[in-house]
């Protein structure tokens, strides 16, 4: 493309903007509404994601080891739980020291359970990659040698999925019911600007101007709006995230979320990855309503 098509195709997009300024600030707005709903879901979703990670290690599964198991026993049963998929860290627990945390948990002084047996079992803490791998990482180490019992909470881990799923299924619903409102407004607009030059693509047909010349200026047009709809709405949930950021850390929730070991995600590290989302998904959505637009009134 010529820098001075590009120039004109620049200048008629931005003077029909102003043409239909009514337009194309509801089409921005609304653009802007439906990306600030995209943004929020993210913030809501990667966040929640953190927390699970969270949780997911510090609830372990607990092997326990049959007490007629023998060290080479336990050392092959070791070798194959370090072999099954899912599994980012194994430590094992003696007798003696299940024995010395249980009293400690027991709150009985050291001298006092000295010369008794130490009945307590052997164990290997397994931490996961993933929640939602629980359940096949269970099923797996059931079926091996030496294994007597194994601790876990998949009632919990389940509500923790549950809870992710819906928050990702009802954003994405959501986003995809804004989107399609947002790109039916763009259409209503770029059809005020076409249907008022109507004539004037006619006469641009007629005369030789391609399909493409004439389509330019209400792409652009249309790439404009979701532009300024995506800023906008960067701007807007920038402030919105630096606020429940701090109040989170420094309000009531702050000593909750501490004891889960929890921090929500850097602020630059969200918008480093949602900024060319948003804006991507702004053209998009403006790309689209032109398009639509414009096709009907280039069959002459």
């Amino acid at each position: 493309m010529k820098i001075r098509n590009l120039r004109y195709f620049l200048s008629e997009s931005i003077r029909s903007m102003i043409r239909n300024r009514l337009m194309s600030l509801a089409s921005i707005i609304t653009v802007a509404s439906c990306i600030l709903i995209l943004a929020i879901s993210y913030f809501i979703v990667t966040n929640v994601n953190q927390l699970m990670e969270n949780i997911g290690q510090s609830m372990l599964i607990i092997v326990f080891v049959e007490d007629e198991a023998t060290d080479h026993e336990v050392d092959v049963l070791e070798s194959q739980l370090v072999n099954i998929p899912h599994i980012v860290d194994i430590s094992f627990t003696s007798e003696e020291e299940a024995f010395a945390r249980a009293a400690d948990e027991w709150g009985m002084e050291p001298e006092l359970l000295e010369g008794l047996p130490h009945i307590m079992p052997r164990s290997f803490s397994l931490e996961l990659d993933a929640l939602e791998n629980q359940h096949y990482v269970v099923n797996y180490v059931t079926g091996l040698d030496s294994v007597m019992h194994i601790r876990h909470d998949q009632e919990g881990m389940d509500i923790f999925i549950g809870i992710s799923r819906t928050v990702s299924i009802v954003s994405a619903i959501v986003i995809a019911f804004l989107g399609g409102i947002s790109t039916v407004i763009i259409i209503n607009t770029i059809k005020i600007t076409v249907s008022a030059r109507k004539n004037e693509i006619n006469i641009m047909k007629y005369v030789g101007a391609t399909d493409w010349f004439i389509r330019w200026p209400f792409l652009m047009e249309g790439v404009l709006i979701g532009v300024l709809g995506a800023l906008t709405a960067l701007g807007a949930s920038y402030f919105i995230y630096t606020y429940a950021v701090v109040s989170i850390v420094d309000g009531v929730l702050g000593a909750f979320f501490a004891i889960l070991f929890f921090e929500p995600r850097d602020v630059g590290e969200v918008f480093l990855m949602l900024a060319p989302i948003c804006v991507a998904m702004g053209i998009c959505i403006g790309v689209a309503g032109s398009a639509t637009s414009i096709r009907k009134y280039l069959r002459v």
